[in-house]
């Protein structure tokens, strides 16, 4: 039996992914990702979603190769908005015509592991979430508590949709959402002495700012140093740090974090896969907890 509130990967196959969105009021929106153009039909999909439990209000896809990746057309739709729900949290999801809904759900464990670190925090003061993409632990934050939630992000759509799910959740927190390089605005906050007792650090693999080209494997390790410069001085603070570059192995990654790690005094602990996920998947995290 499924219980109020999930989502999940249900389906993983070398053919087919499928992503069950547990929506308000019970029914599931099924996204669907084809990794071959040659098994995109309709009846390939049906015949996959057709022993699934819930009751199916929506399935839309997107074909995702190595050689790019373009949204298919939804084969059930579903009138907008589609609102999500993750335990006690509202996210919006887009439902047709797109590459991902809007929630990555293979940081669903991430999300609850942070809430559980959160909970124990006393000083609920600043949160930084680098990267931000729809807001989804920047709306965790928010209603764990923190008076002051800062998102950064380069999309100006997507901050917008970070406010969108924002409104879909009561907090007391004050939100403040930036539209800048996470790069340049790191480095803006250690002259201006600003300092946070959470930061969440979620890079893509690549992207591109005008001129400036940002690659994961070549530039985390500053970010994440520069980050810890950032945290506060106070017990229980820390830094979670996440990439989805499958070129970066899991080895190397993490020994790199552990290395910076031991250089800033910090606990260091690796993040968790939500199930369903293939070991090629691809993610990998780590938190990093000053020992001051």
């Amino acid at each position: 039996m499924t219980m109020l509130g999930t989502s999940y990967r249900w389906k993983s196959s070398p053919l087919l992914d499928i992503d069950a969105y547990q929506l308000v009021g019970g029914d599931y929106f099924l996204f669907f990702t084809v990794k071959k153009k040659i098994h995109w039909d309709e009846a390939f999909v049906f015949e996959n979603t057709k022993d699934f439990l819930g009751n199916i209000a929506a399935v839309s896809g997107a074909l995702k190769m190595t050689t790019g990746s373009e949204p298919l057309p939804a084969l059930k739709e579903v009138s907008e908005p589609v609102i999500c729900l993750e335990a006690d949290l509202l996210f919006k999801l887009e439902s047709k015509e797109v590459l991902n809904p809007g929630l990555f759900l293979d940081q669903t464990e991430n999300r609850k592991i942070l809430r559980e670190k959160f909970s124990k925090l006393k000083n609920k003061k600043k949160f930084l979430n680098l990267f931000s993409y729809t807001g989804a632990f920047s709306i965790l934050a928010a209603k764990a508590g923190f008076e002051q939630v800062t998102s950064i992000d380069l999309s100006r759509r997507y901050l917008k949709w970070d406010e969108e799910n924002t409104n879909l959740n009561s907090s007391l927190a004050k939100h403040r959402r930036i539209c800048e390089d996470a790069r340049i605005f790191i480095e803006r906050e250690l002259k201006r002495g600003n300092r946070y007792n959470w930061i969440v650090l979620d890079p893509p693999t690549f992207a591109r700012n005008g001129k400036k080209i940002f690659k994961v494997k070549e530039e985390l390790g500053l970010m994440v140093r520069d980050c810890l410069r950032l945290l506060d001085l106070e017990p229980g603070c820390g830094l979670f740090v996440s990439c989805n570059d499958v070129q970066w192995g899991e080895n190397d990654f993490f020994q790199e974090m552990q290395e910076i790690a031991k250089e800033h005094r910090c606990m260091f602990e690796k993040s968790i896969t939500s199930s369903g996920f293939t070991e090629d998947h691809g993610l990998k995290g780590c938190y990093l907890l000053p020992q001051w």
